[in-house]
């Protein structure tokens, strides 16, 4: 599906040694690159029920051993388009099919399940920023539901990989540092012992705790992740409504993480 050239000219696309920039920078022929590795889709119009209904097919093709390995096998080889897909997996695979219904309170425009609007529209131009943000950081919109599908969707074109005993070990040792009174004691705390632990700057390991708290590794007891039921969005809780950190990390104090979300997820790994 990909090669270095076309990853190049996602960033090029997209980002700059200042940021994001303003439009996508590309050129035609650019462009046609990009369609033609599958970078570039053409637009989607649904509907909120379209929107679930395509979410619940892409999961239904989906194997938790290969997503597992993927994510695991991304630890050490930095492709983070492989490790995106445990984020939108873990938040999907216990949903359940709905129709829209309005939040009641502050948010009456979104989906009281699921939290997406009546419509969502997928440009062109979204699918190529949507691919560089899973190239770049490993996703960082695992809780908007058409993320999530576009985001499975992509990963299925993925050639598969197996995690090596490095890939595991490394889990072994983020878990490890979620416990310690140290360097779990926050998220920060957190993020700083993974950029020591994995080749990752402070925007993966960001990317990578919230993958971990969507999955109910990094949860506490009153607000799961959605490792064992799917949480509607009315029920999420806000507990930090000024941090930049999305439920259920939100929640996290740390340290300590759910072992029987370990178990569930990673069983190799698990009471070590």
């Amino acid at each position: 599906m990909s090669d270095e050239r076309t990853v190049k000219l996602l960033t090029k696309a997209c980002w700059s040694s200042s940021g994001w920039k303003s439009r996508l920078d590309l050129k035609p022929e650019e462009l046609a690159v990009l369609k033609s590795a599958g970078f570039a889709t053409e637009k989607r119009e649904l509907s909120h029920d379209q929107c679930v209904s395509w979410a619940l097919d892409v999961l239904k093709r989906t194997s938790v051993e290969r997503v597992r390995n993927a994510f695991v096998a991304s630890l050490t080889s930095r492709r983070l388009e492989y490790r995106s897909a445990l984020g939108s997996f873990a938040y999907l695979h216990r949903m359940p099919d709905h129709r829209f219904e309005r939040t009641p309170g502050l948010r009456p425009d979104l989906c009281s399940t699921c939290g997406l609007g009546p419509k969502c529209s997928l440009t062109q131009k979204d699918s190529v920023i949507l691919n560089f943000e899973r190239y770049k950081w490993g996703g960082v919109r695992h809780d908007d539901l058409d993320f999530m599908a576009f985001d499975l969707e992509m990963f299925a074109r993925l050639p598969e990989v197996s995690p090596s005993a490095e890939d595991w070990q490394a889990l072994r040792s983020i878990l490890k540092a979620a416990t310690d009174p140290v360097t779990g004691k926050s998220v920060n705390t957190l993020k700083k012992a993974v950029r020591t632990l994995i080749k990752s700057n402070d925007a993966e390991a960001d990317t990578l705790c919230h993958i971990l708290s969507y999955a109910g590794i990094l949860a506490v007891d009153d607000h799961r992740g959605f490792d064992g039921r799917f949480v509607p969005f009315a029920d999420r809780a806000d507990e930090r409504p000024d941090s930049d950190q999305r439920y259920p990390l939100n929640c996290w104090k740390g340290p300590g993480i759910q072992q029987d979300a370990v178990r569930y997820w990673f069983p190799q790994v698990a009471d070590q």
